[in-house]
């Protein structure tokens, strides 16, 4: 298998480092972040990462819009600092991928990728 690339919306780096901190534990991987969701609509059109990761509460943004948009063809998965239910809800209508809630760590992120992984590779 090639090596899997993730586009990361987040907006914090503190976030964005621990959460590439987790990932290491997953394997070799390449990464490309984004700090707003137009930069990585824009991203999109020329790349297909094998995995979105992106923060629900970027300001000024809804991240279910790149669900909505017709470049997204990666699986998701949604982060949150928050446990908001109707949010969780909402996001799992419009896209059916997971939606992982503070406080992140291996555990519990680290299922959600492989089998992010292994769904697109079937």
């Amino acid at each position: 298998m090639a090596v899997p690339q993730y586009f990361i919306l987040e907006s914090d780096e503190n976030n964005l480092s621990l959460l590439l901190y987790i990932l290491s534990d997953s394997g070799e991987f390449t990464y490309k972040s984004f700090n707003k969701i137009s930069s990585l609509l824009d991203a999109l059109k020329n790349e297909r990462p094998n995995l979105i990761i992106c923060k629900v509460s970027i300001s000024g943004c809804d991240v279910r819009e790149i669900c909505r948009s017709e470049l997204a063809s990666a699986p998701f998965i949604f982060l949150s600092d928050l446990y908001k239910g109707e949010e969780r809800r909402s996001c799992f209508l419009e896209s059916q991928y997971p939606y992982i809630s503070a406080p992140f760590y291996p555990e519990k992120i680290l299922p959600h990728i492989e089998q992010s992984l292994f769904s697109e590779s079937i």
